[in-house]
């Protein structure tokens, strides 16, 4: 019924209470409502609300679960995560005091440290714009621009066949398409 951290430094590790599990799980569901409202939002006044929620919500997210840690993490630029299956879908990266670090979250320390032992690829980097999906190919296209090695699929070229042929040979993948 209780949320642990262990944090693993240079400093070795050390254990961490961060409070009842409960408490955790009840923000990380009030975020996920809010961030699901956002979009829906019909008026401007709705849309400020659900805003107000969200951050509402990253910042008690925060507070629980990453300002308790960060004299553990003073000097890191890169930061692991590797929740329980219930905070998975915290957005790591977007709590304040995450947000000016690299985060990654692994389902395992153990694929994590895996991942970081397999050769690197050597491809170039994919982007693909689903159908049907407001300013998919405008965000394609961004990120194209920002990568020199980019192969860019837009609709009708981004067929789930398309996409599915070149994602082996991508060292990154960026997709703007439904889930």
């Amino acid at each position: 019924g209780r949320l642990v951290a262990l944090t693993l430094t240079g400093r070795g590790g050390r254990l961490h209470d961060l409070g009842p599990a409960d408490a955790a799980s009840h923000e990380v569901d009030a975020l996920l409502f809010s961030l699901r409202r956002l979009p829906r939002a019909a008026t401007s006044a709705s849309r400020s609300a659900a805003r107000a929620a969200v951050k509402h919500s990253l910042d008690e997210i925060d507070a629980r679960l990453a300002t308790p840690l960060q004299g553990e993490l003073d000097g890191a630029d890169g930061i692991v995560v590797v929740p329980t299956a219930g905070l998975f879908t915290v957005p790591w990266h977007a709590l304040p005091s995450l947000a000016a670090r690299h985060v990654t979250a692994a389902p395992s320390a153990t694929l994590w440290l895996r991942a970081l032992q397999r050769e690197p690829f050597d491809g170039g980097v994919l982007v693909a714009a689903g159908p049907g999906l407001d300013g998919a190919q405008e965000e394609a296209r961004g990120i194209g621009a920002v990568h020199r090695d980019a192969t860019v699929l837009l609709p009708p070229e981004s067929s789930v066949a398309a996409v599915a042929a070149a994602l082996p040979g991508a060292r990154i993948a960026h997709l703007a398409c439904h889930g």
